[in-house]
């Protein structure tokens, strides 16, 4: 019996599983996920925030899916190491899952600035499903009518048109010139920054978040720029960028630039190891 083993539970990973099962019914599929939930679109959990759609709707696949197509899942399991010549999975419990074929779906991991008072309560990232909830758990708790989200990129305007829904107050520090850098000229920026001025958010650019200063109760009160501006909040996202997440690279001689490095036909330098998706 051969071990596909595939460690990431998202759009490539679940793929993955589909594109086995397409040519192999019988061998085990192991999934590893360091996740809690079956599986969920990453792009609509900005839209949950907003209160636009509610948690049932996130899903992307039915919950039998893994059991139609006979797939071990491990859920809240992280994959610590590689043991490339044993071919073995170290995963976070302390148990090794063999592997004959791996694939590594790691994903996208949030690139956090260097920013002092990064661990004030209420200072957040917007990557996963589970960062909203820690967000929607915050609001709760707390009267919360102004934000700070660091960075204007793609999550930085989700999270920033997931707030204003829910009418917090928005205020978003962009290091360049304009919003949405990577994505728009100049000119696109600048009608997307006046209809977000028009809906009341606050923009700053050319400048950066230097510190995050907390009140008497640990809880974010305040954002310090570059520029010694001073910015009143309740709370503050993170959204700075993502990069690819290839952690489990390190210690081993799979190759790497920015994300792992694969052929045409997405194998890695290391016989039986491919990668796919964000990593």
């Amino acid at each position: 019996m051969k071990n596909y083993v595939i460690i990431g539970n998202s759009i490539a990973g679940t793929s993955a599983v589909k594109a086995i099962r397409e040519i192999d019914k019988e061998n085990k599929i192991i999934l590893i996920s360091d996740e809690k939930y079956l599986n969920y679109s990453r792009p609509l959990i900005s839209y949950l925030l907003a209160q636009k759609v509610s948690s049932d709707r996130l899903n992307y696949l039915p919950n039998d899916f893994y059991q139609k197509n006979n797939v071990e899942l491990l859920l809240n399991k992280k994959a610590l190491k590689l043991d490339i010549k044993d071919k073995n999975v170290l995963l976070n419990d302390k148990s090794k899952i063999k592997y004959d074929k791996l694939l590594l779906a790691t994903g996208g991991t949030a690139i956090i600035p260097q920013i002092s008072g990064l661990d004030c309560e209420g200072v957040f990232n917007f990557m996963k499903l589970s960062d909203i909830e820690k967000i929607e758990k915050y609001l709760k708790k707390n009267k919360v009518k102004k934000s700070v989200v660091i960075g204007a990129g793609l999550i930085g305007l989700k999270a920033t048109e997931a707030l204003m829904n829910i009418n917090i107050k928005v205020s978003i520090i962009e290091i360049a010139d304009r919003i949405l850098p990577m994505t728009f000229d100049k000119q696109a920026s600048e009608i997307y920054e006046e209809l977000l001025k028009i809906e009341g958010c606050e923009i700053i650019l050319n400048n950066s978040a230097v510190e995050i200063r907390q009140d008497s109760k640990s809880k974010v009160c305040e954002v310090i720029l570059k520029d010694d501006k001073k910015i009143k909040t309740d709370l503050v996202i993170i959204a700075t960028g993502v990069r690819p997440n290839i952690e489990l690279a390190q210690g081993t001689e799979i190759s790497t630039n920015r994300g792992f490095l694969v052929d045409k036909k997405m194998r890695t330098n290391i016989d039986d190891i491919y990668a796919a998706g964000d990593c």
